[in-house]
């Protein structure tokens, strides 16, 4: 939850909004939204960002349709200890990843989601997406 904050504080301390035939702009916490799997991911990350009550903070369920220029998501399993179908659900990881139209910044924790799915029963439907996922952004983060 701190790394998400901290990456809003950033995002909103000098960065700019591009947009075809529009001018640049500074970033304003009103372009800025935060999504999360988990409401209690939510509620923490709000408290934090308290001070800018603007910036937009939910779950994949409470933003679905939404879009901001800029969001900073938290991977869908982050949170787990165990895994069940509806964590799995590639279509919880489409909504948190797709809420953005200029930015996207993914927290993960790689090892630990590793984890957890490496211990969900063989054969869970999206188990193997979940990885290949991990292994898309880590192959990212190097560029």
């Amino acid at each position: 939850m701190h790394a998400a904050a901290q990456r809003v504080r950033t995002l909103l301390d000098g960065h700019s909004l591009e947009r075809e035939g529009q001018p640049t702009r500074p970033l304003e916490p009103s372009d800025v939204a935060v999504v999360c799997p988990h409401v209690n991911q939510a509620s923490a990350i709000r408290a934090l960002l308290s001070d800018v009550p603007e910036v937009i903070v939910g779950t994949a369920n409470q933003l679905q349709g939404a879009e901001r220029p800029a969001i900073v998501a938290l991977h869908p399993l982050i949170g787990h200890r165990g895994v069940g179908p509806f964590a799995m659900e590639l279509g919880r990881a489409c909504v948190l990843l797709s809420r953005h139209s200029a930015h996207l910044t993914l927290v993960t924790d790689h090892e630990a989601i590793k984890a957890v799915v490496a211990a969900s029963p063989t054969g869970t439907p999206g188990a193997a997406e979940h990885l290949h996922l991990l292994q898309a952004l880590a192959e990212l983060s190097e560029v």
